[in-house]
């Protein structure tokens, strides 16, 4: 096999593309070809050859920007063609969208596989799936096996990894005025390294990236969105009802502080319950920095966060895997009574922007249906089962104490 090539083709040019992937590969030398969904953008990347990207301490407050240039960029929509012959020149993609594109790359990502084993390659391909996702190892898995024949699906395994990440970088909605110096503009933190499964990879692991090798994947990828993410979403989802649109104005209010960091030890009780991590054992794989304060960084000035990026598409954050409801339930299924995680999920429930479709679904539901429709349908409850059942009530519970509304009532009327 020859030496893995330096080079990474990055699915996806967003901000985990662009600020976080990009810089990390980019630095350690690898060239880098960008698959973009958007025909426009892959145009205007290719016509300006660069993008800014603006990079902020996350102690120091300073930003600082550079040029990233020098990459190839092609559409996924109208160039599939070419985007398959990208997967096919590397030895390592990264892979950062939305789960609604899942379907159709882990088409693209097949494709990939049957045109390398129909070429007799024997150079591995390692994917880093930089998602906040619980199973997305197992959806592109299913997939992409699902349109292999038997031959095909052998080379998969040989050769094909796919690699799951946490990522922990942050990406912020730039400014106007960076907006206004290039409009391709990406904004994100300095977090310094990408903790990476070390027994996902099937080759050589890239060479002179920060790259954390870590073990215990499946737990840690799980603990990364219940214990980590969990905090800024149920930050944005109070914040938002108190009226803010940056989430470091709700870091501010002591009670969101409590909610918040009473939200992420119940999340972190149940994950080292169900993995059966040690706190030591958990905090390996942990987001950190040396000196790092969490609400320092959230209230610092320079980095604020708009609740509209954090707590966008609310369907699929109150999913029953997800950030809210997984972790609740999983306390259930131990023992603990997830108070804090259940008012979190309450107040996911007033979260309302117009720009949001799926807040806009959530209200609409909780107006014709009433709220305990819209929990069991969003929460995806079973309410056969009494734990969910007892979920469902207790969100009931805060949401209707959140609204203020008099329990003689009998027709309530959410707002």
């Amino acid at each position: 096999m020859e030496k893995c090539k330096k080079h990474l083709v990055l699915i996806g040019a967003g901000k985990i593309g662009c600020g976080y992937l990009a810089d990390l590969f980019g630095s350690a030398g690898y060239s880098l070809t960008f698959l973009v969904h958007s025909p426009a953008q892959t145009q205007k990347m290719r016509e300006q050859g660069y993008y800014t990207l603006f990079v902020t301490g996350e102690q120091s407050g300073e930003t600082v920007k550079q040029k990233v240039s020098g990459y190839e960029a092609f559409c996924t929509a109208t160039e599939r063609e070419q985007c398959v012959e990208a997967l096919c020149k590397t030895n390592y993609a990264s892979l950062h969208t939305y789960p609604g594109a899942f379907p159709e790359l882990a088409e693209l990502l097949a494709d990939a596989v049957k045109k390398r084993c129909a070429l007799g390659m024997e150079e591995t391909l390692d994917v880093l799936l930089c998602v906040n996702v619980i199973d997305a190892f197992e959806q592109f898995d299913s997939r992409i096996r699902a349109k292999l024949s038997p031959q095909e699906q052998a080379y998969y395994e040989k050769y094909i990894g796919l690699v799951r990440t946490l990522t922990y970088r942050g990406g912020f909605i730039p400014k106007p005025e960076q907006l206004a110096e290039d409009e391709l503009a990406v904004w994100a933190s300095d977090y310094p390294d990408l903790p990476v499964d070390k027994e996902g990879f099937k080759g050589e692991i890239p060479e002179g990236v920060n790259l954390r090798l870590m073990d215990k994947m499946v737990g840690r990828a799980v603990a990364k969105v219940w214990c980590g993410n969990v905090r800024s979403c149920s930050l944005a989802m109070l914040s938002a009802k108190w009226g803010f649109t940056y989430t470091n104005e709700g870091a501010g209010v002591a009670y969101i502080r409590k909610c918040v960091d009473s939200c992420q030890e119940e999340a972190t009780q149940a994950v080292l319950l169900e993995y059966g991590f040690t706190r030591e054992e958990l905090a390996l794989g942990a987001r950190a920095q040396k000196g790092e304060d969490w609400w320092s960084r959230m209230l610092h000035d320079g980095m604020p966060d708009a609740i509209f990026r954090v707590a966008n598409d609310p369907i699929r954050k109150l999913s029953r895997k997800d950030r809210l409801t997984g972790p609740a339930l999983c306390c259930l299924k131990h023992g603990i009574l997830p108070y804090f995680l259940t008012r979190a999920i309450a107040y996911a429930f007033f979260y309302r922007h117009p720009d949001d479709a799926a807040s806009m679904e959530i209200a609409a539901c909780i107006e014709k249906e009433g709220i305990d429709a819209a929990i069991e349908k969003y929460c995806q409850l079973d309410l056969e089962n009494q734990q969910e059942k007892l979920l469902l009530q207790m969100v009931r519970g805060h949401y209707y104490e959140i609204l203020d509304w008099d329990p003689m009532d009998l027709e309530p009327k959410p707002v």
